[in-house]
């Protein structure tokens, strides 16, 4: 969650709590033991990790991370959390409770049988509904993005770094080269009106040359 980004004075992030940190090898134990609720702000966890898979594969927790930077973008656009609009508390309540009634081993399968559904039927927000301090010329690209690390199906998940900083560098540079593209809309703009107006002059002369009885 953002609290957890430390700000130096250099200017470096550094990301701190680690807390619920663990190898994620054979010998890995469970967090269940020392957590009665799945670790973690629930604002921020991801549909598996409130259904307690992580206690059947541990590896999963790749999956819930990036989930939880997909929500920190949407709220450093929007300045909401996404969590208050997908899946409300008592929900996520009722999911934990369903999914820890599950036999370890098993919940993956039941998991997977609703998941999809869970997306289907509760979508993401776009940005742009919540009017984005962000420029409109990457509006599309960081709602795009946010969306992908973000889905409720964590086998849908965007979750390869190389991809998703491609697409944060591509917002960079649109970013950068902002005035330039601004002047190549304006540009395509005036051409496109340019071709409209001269259509629209030679089927007014067109028609003055009729009503004339000019023939051709």
């Amino acid at each position: 969650k953002p609290p957890n980004f430390l700000l130096t004075q250099t200017g470096e992030i550094k990301l701190s709590d680690f807390g619920t940190a663990r190898w994620l090898d054979s010998a890995a134990m469970s967090l269940s033991p020392s957590y009665i609720l799945p670790p973690g702000d629930l604002r921020y966890a991801a549909p598996e990790t409130l259904a307690c898979l992580l206690d059947d594969d541990p590896a999963i927790a790749i999956f819930a991370d990036m989930f939880a930077l997909g929500a920190i973008l949407f709220e450093m656009a929007t300045g909401t959390i996404l969590g208050l609009h997908v899946l409300d508390e008592a929900f996520r309540d009722d999911l934990t409770k369903a999914m820890a009634a599950v036999p370890r081993g098993k919940r993956k399968d039941v998991f997977h049988g609703f998941v999809a559904e869970l997306a289907d039927k509760h979508p993401l927000p776009n940005l742009a509904a919540f009017r984005p301090a962000v420029p409109s010329s990457i509006l599309p690209m960081l709602d795009e993005l946010y969306k992908s690390m973000a889905h409720l199906d964590y086998r849908r998940r965007l979750v390869d770094f190389g991809r998703i900083t491609l697409r944060v560098q591509s917002c960079l540079l649109v970013l950068r080269n902002e005035q330039k593209y601004k002047k190549w809309k304006e540009q395509k703009e005036r051409y496109r009106l340019g071709r409209l107006n001269k259509i629209e002059r030679r089927a007014a002369r067109a028609r003055l040359e009729k009503g004339n009885g000019v023939i051709r």
